[in-house]
């Protein structure tokens, strides 16, 4: 941070965040190495959460008319935009939407969605191209470019710039996701339709347990809940006198979630007039959904329930556990069950919700809806009282032993036979890479490894390997890799040393289907049941080992080298928005004082997590050496300020959002899209003395805490 005494001074101490400078001018690159880039944006009334605005009739590869408005009336629609059909890039972003075995177009449709391709391509190219990689969707001919301008990705001279977006059911715009390299293009739709459609069960899934609880039924369940400002609520007392209507969704703070708590919102005059209170009610913490609250400005109170207690009395627990269904219950004066709605779309729920509190607005206007304050204060621990539904209780996997957790180091070694019964030592997996362990319950079954095969390649990328792990002998498991051609080892562990060490093993020698990532040096990085392929690349590549660079494909980018070099005098400048939502120029950041950047890919994620305790860890002795620290990512504010609360961290966090100086630091990579995790050391007065780029969490602090201790003089000496 910036100190504000003179460099005469001999003990200058690190600044409060008061402290920081304040608003000036705009900001001004002078002189700067590195221009930032612009990147081409949507239209201004196509944006996330709005409705969209527009129809057009376009041919498809068969010259049947398609349109637009149909494609998201019933269901969900995953539209990608690609340069070009039947080229390297464009076919991997295709190929990879449906793993050349349907797999991910699968996915996508369990989840409520539907495909299209869409590209200024003839519809003779695109049938051409669909027939030869045998694509499970159609592809759209945009040759005017009308829908591929309206989602903001025609280019100057008839080019079609990369993307997807997501338009929800019933026209609401999800997401939007511009300049991305094919393989991000499948993750990330794959991800968000998952964590905001409308699942159905698959023949490797178990199917969502049916609800007791019925229409008509008098609730005599209760239990103790935590709200988003930390304080015990009674279940029971939230329909004594009023109705009350409670939502779930997947995840705070995700568009589908946003949109559907943000229609609460502004429908809750009408609804607590109808004498009915909202409350959301999730898997998240108290302090998660307090970020969310404060950053959308919603006026109701969210519920916590992270095992699923409640959610798991209302049918909303899916997944064997792991997720939480988008559904509501509306609850009557009393306790009556007046409507139960599963599987529900973001605006459905809300209006269905709306309309049954006006239908019944007679009934459930007792009293006056509560403010924050007055909601119930704790009482005794909770019981069931005559449950139609006794609490759920958790059917997945034993949670992996208490010294096997996120964030810490692992403890255990075993030696295993692979598939050519060859000894492999667990610590040597992690040793020089991150690794990815897959358990699963038997060799050559239905989805012992969905979709791992097609995605081994981005993981590998990511700086990471792969092991499959299950009790099966090397004979059987040698047999299953050659019969489907899998590109990794295959470990056979059937005294369960390591299965039950990752906490993925079931009785009677069965085993969950799960995943754990370790990271570089040996850290848990992520441990995780029910999950699909994209989501473990959507993680590795968040905490990449190495530079994460895509294949070069066909019309796409390579990621620019930096230009700043050690020894250099920085003269770029800029203004940047703390976590604090307070305006700091970059130049004013190391004027006194040496200053340690750290970049990381995405706030609150293990990696980045076990990267920024390390250097609140290390924070006094960095600081006695002369040097502030500073964690710069790609997050908007409140996210990292939400981060800074949870974690306690006592830096300061900068967002930059258009990667202008991740940029300059030679940190954005992937085309703008991620940010890669490095650290920059500036010296007083703005000479480099450090670059680390493609370096691990652990690594990241520890050779920036070297580095300080070892040019303590020369940080201090101007102070």
């Amino acid at each position: 941070m910036v100190s504000t005494r003179s460099r005469t001074t001999k003990e200058s101490s690190p600044p409060a965040s008061a402290e920081l400078p304040q608003k000036r001018a705009a900001p001004t690159a002078v002189d700067s190495k590195r221009p930032a880039k612009k990147a081409t944006m949507a239209t201004s009334d196509f944006a996330v959460g709005k409705a969209v605005t527009k129809d057009v009739t376009l041919l498809n590869q068969e010259e049947k008319e398609i349109k637009f408005a149909d494609t998201y009336r019933d269901q969900g629609v995953v539209f990608f935009m690609y340069p070009k059909a039947n080229t390297p890039g464009c076919t991997k972003q295709a190929c990879g939407t449906c793993e050349r075995s349907h797999l991910d177009v699968m996915a996508i449709k369990d989840a409520g969605f539907t495909v299209y391709g869409l590209s200024g391509d003839s519809p003779k190219a695109l049938n051409s191209w669909k027939t030869k990689q045998n694509l499970p969707f159609d592809l759209l001919s945009d040759p005017e470019h009308k829908l591929i301008a309206y989602f903001g990705s025609s280019l100057p001279g008839s080019k079609v710039q990369r993307s997807h977006v997501v338009i929800l059911k019933g026209g609401v715009v999800g997401d939007i996701t511009s300049k991305v390299s094919p393989a991000d293009s499948v993750s990330r739709a794959v991800t968000f339709v998952k964590e905001n459609g409308v699942p159905v069960a698959t023949g490797d899934e178990e199917t969502p347990e049916e609800a007791a609880l019925a229409l008509g039924d008098t609730i005599t369940f209760d239990i103790e809940l935590q709200t988003d400002a930390s304080t015990s609520v009674r279940f029971q007392d939230l329909f004594k006198e009023r109705g009350a209507i409670f939502f779930m969704f997947p995840k705070a703070d995700t568009p589908g979630c946003t949109i559907q708590s943000c229609g609460f919102n502004d429908n809750l005059a009408e609804i607590n007039a109808a004498g009915f209170d909202v409350y959301g009610l999730g898997g998240d913490t108290p302090a998660e959904l307090l970020a969310w609250k404060q950053a959308q400005k919603y006026k109701y109170t969210f519920l916590s329930d992270p095992k699923h207690e409640l959610i798991g009395y209302f049918g909303s627990s899916i997944n064997d556990g792991t997720r939480v269904e988008r559904s509501h219950v509306i609850v009557l004066p009393g306790g009556e069950v007046g409507e139960i709605e599963h599987a529900v779309s973001p605006k459905d729920s809300v209006s269905k919700s709306v309309a049954f509190a006006k239908s019944h607005a007679t009934s459930a206007t007792k009293g006056s809806p509560p403010a924050s304050a007055e909601l119930p204060q704790k009482r005794a621990a909770p019981t069931t009282v005559d449950s139609k539904r006794p609490v759920k209780k958790a059917t997945m996997a034993t949670m992996a032993t208490s010294d096997f957790a996120r964030g810490k180091a692992v403890t255990k070694d075993v030696t295993l036979l692979n598939q050519e019964e060859k000894e492999v030592k667990f610590a040597d997996t992690y040793r020089d890479q991150g690794v990815v362990f897959f358990m699963y319950p038997k060799a050559n079954t239905p989805g012992s490894f969905i979709g791992f095969r097609d995605n081994v390649q981005a993981i590998k990328d990511a700086g990471f390997t792969v092991y499959g792990l299950s009790g099966d002998s090397p004979n059987a498991l040698g047999k299953w890799k050659t019969e489907q051609g899998l590109p990794f080892d295959l470990l056979s562990d059937p005294e369960h040393k390591l299965i039950a060490y990752f906490g993925s093993s079931l009785p009677d020698s069965k085993i969950q289907r799960s995943h754990v990532v370790i990271l570089k040096g040996g850290v848990v990085g992520d441990i995780h049941t029910k999950v699909s392929p994209a989501d473990i690349v959507e993680f590795v590549q968040a905490n990449s080992t190495s530079r994460s660079v895509p294949v070069a494909f066909e019309e796409e980018e390579t990621p620019e080298e930096a230009a700043l070099a050690l020894g250099d005098t920085i003269t770029f400048d800029i203004e940047l928005q703390t976590d604090a939502s307070t305006s700091v120029r970059f130049q004013d950041l190391f004027k006194e004082r040496g200053a340690i950047f750290f970049m990381f890919p995405k706030a609150d994620t293990p990696g980045c997590t076990i990267q920024s305790c390390g250097f609140n860890d290390n924070l006094a002795e960095i600081n006695a050496a002369g040097f502030d620290v500073y964690g710069l990512g790609g997050d908007t504010p409140a996210e990292l300020l939400a981060w800074k609360q949870a974690q306690k961290y006592k830096y300061t966090f900068l967002s930059d959002p258009k990667h202008e100086l991740i940029g300059y630091f030679g940190s954005s990579i992937n085309d703008g899209t991620r940010v890669e995790r490095s650290h920059v050391i500036v010296l007083p007065g703005g000479e480099v003395g450090e670059i680390e780029r493609a370096v691990s969490p652990k690594d990241s602090v520890s050779k920036s805490v070297a580095f300080a201790k070892s040019h303590a003089t020369s940080a201090t000496s101007k102070l």
